[in-house]
């Protein structure tokens, strides 16, 4: 049979006939492939060829038809490929060819290039040809050597970290283990890869956390973070902190995990410590505070006795020898008795905030519109008294309080607003409270004189006693024991308030 020639390639009756073509030319399928296509006799010559192999190779079809196919060979191959080709021949099956060897072809500018050759036998009544496909692997074998120059360095980074270096298939198939984990675990590689690959490592009571982390990680594509135990080659367990990040394809697939465990045992026993000691110190200092708060407690209970003796004989001097005294002395008795009267009000409130603190307290589901009521019928004399207008919510959401507690906080609140309006001013009180999430707040709006703004938070504590232009009299115990009697319901307490625009006094407590 002669070789094919450039006419009869564009014949497609000849080719046809001569290729068992159906009901598509023959030709029209070999141009149309993606991969470079060539045809070669029983003798080793091209008899057809595609685009691609044009492009591949650098010739035009013309130079190369009837040429040996040797001709795109480096020259090291041509002793050995006419035995390679007879073989073939021989034994004709569609197969890789070179399986298991790197080939190289040879273009017309004598550069040379990996490529992947299939060989397929076609039968024909002229005889056997060899339909070769020849794809070009330059890029893949870049990417090859890119890949493997990755993974010597990875591991060389990998066996030079102290840390228990792994890696996953997407899946959690373990496929890579440092040598450390050899180390530490005593056991060998193959051991430690596969399904569970590390898993019969973790303590016991360690492993529905660890599983539960792994799937959250899968799940939401996020950093594996968290601390389990790891039992030692010597059967002890040590604590590890395991820190992984998933690799992504240009999908947002996961296509890999990289992981490293770090022994954080010593740290682990040394936060342990330092809570337990902090812990102790804690309650040392609780127990220092509850036997102050105890002793100002009996000092203020013991200190009233005299003091009610002091109020006791200014009033009965006064009644009983009144008219023999000149205005300086009743003036002097007047004194008395009224700092009597102050001094036995400080210790009042000073026995307040020891029970406050102390007291063994419940809380339950409260009414936070109920206690309002409760407290405006208390108080309806003082503020009819004052003509103080009251605007009252219409939502009342339930708390966690301690009912009395809840009622002594709104009363200083109430008395608070009439007692900071001015006297020509007639006191407006708006009291409300909204349910914000899982909490309660309750506010006590007024029109008084306000407080500036730095000086909110002193309001709040012991003794302290804010300058007024009221000159209100009090001992500046009042929204100490507030906040205290708040913080023992789990709230908070606070204020929003501006000198002459009122302030709005509010609690923040968890909602029933």
């Amino acid at each position: 049979m002669k070789p094919l020639m450039p006419h009869d390639l564009i014949q497609p009756d000849k080719a046809a006939a001569a290729f068992r073509a159906h009901e598509v030319p023959f030709h029209a399928i070999i141009e149309a492939a993606p991969t470079g296509m060539v045809m070669v006799d029983s003798e080793g010559r091209i008899v057809m060829m595609n685009a691609q192999m044009e492009r591949l190779f650098g010739y035009h079809r013309d130079e190369l038809l009837g040429q040996p196919i040797e001709t795109l060979l480096p020259k090291r191959y041509h002793a050995n490929h006419w035995v390679l080709r007879k073989d073939f021949l021989a034994a004709p099956e569609t197969r890789p060819m070179g399986q298991g060897r790197d080939l190289f072809a040879l273009r017309k500018d004598a550069s040379e290039f990996p490529v992947e050759i299939g060989l397929n036998p076609v039968e024909t009544p002229e005889g056997c040809f060899v339909l070769a496909s020849v794809v070009d692997i330059t890029e893949r074998k870049r990417a090859e050597k890119s890949l493997r120059q990755s993974e010597t360095h990875f591991r060389a980074l990998a066996e030079g970290l102290p840390q228990l270096v792994w890696t996953a298939s997407a899946d959690g198939v373990c496929d890579y283990v440092s040598p450390q984990w050899r180390i530490y675990s005593g056991l060998p590689e193959e051991k430690l890869l596969g399904l569970h690959g590390t898993l019969h490592l973790v303590h016991p009571d360690d492993k529905a956390l660890v599983s539960s982390a792994w799937e959250r990680a899968v799940a939401t594509k996020t950093p594996l973070d968290y601390e389990f135990r790891i039992r030692h080659a010597d059967g002890e367990y040590r604590w590890f902190r395991a820190w992984a990040l998933p690799q992504q394809d240009s999908d947002g697939r996961i296509v890999k995990w990289i992981g490293t465990n770090t022994d954080i045992d010593e740290q682990r026993r040394a936060r342990t410590s330092l809570e337990t000691e902090i812990r102790t110190r804690t309650a040392q200092l609780q127990a220092s505070l509850d036997s102050l708060e105890e002793l100002l407690y009996t000092i203020a209970h013991d200190l009233r006795a005299p003091n009610r003796a002091m109020q006791g004989f200014a009033h009965l001097l006064k009644f009983e020898y009144g008219e023999r005294l000149d205005d300086t002395a009743r003036d002097y008795l007047e004194r008395i008795s009224t700092s009597a009267v102050r001094n036995d009000q400080l210790i009042r409130d000073l026995l307040e905030y020891g029970r406050v603190s102390h007291e063994s307290l419940s809380l339950a589901p409260t009414d936070l519109g109920e206690s309002v009521a409760a407290v405006l019928q208390a108080l309806e004399k003082d503020l009819k008294h004052r003509q103080a207008r009251i605007r009252v919510g219409q939502d009342w959401p339930r708390v966690l309080a301690n009912g009395s507690m809840l009622k002594q906080i709104l009363t200083n609140f109430l008395t608070n607003a009439l007692q900071y309006v001015p006297a020509d001013k007639e006191p407006e009180i708006e009291i409300s409270a909204v349910r914000e999430n899982e909490k309660a707040v309750l506010r006590v709006k007024d029109n008084g004189i306000g407080i500036l703004a730095d000086q909110i938070d002193r309001a709040f504590k012991p003794f302290v006693r804010l300058p007024n232009a009221l000159h209100a009299p009090g001992t500046g115990m009042g929204l100490a024991i507030v906040k205290r009697a708040v913080e023992r319901m789990n709230g908070e307490v606070g204020a929003e308030s501006a000198p002459g625009k009122g302030s709005c006094f509010w609690v923040e407590l968890w909602a029933a």
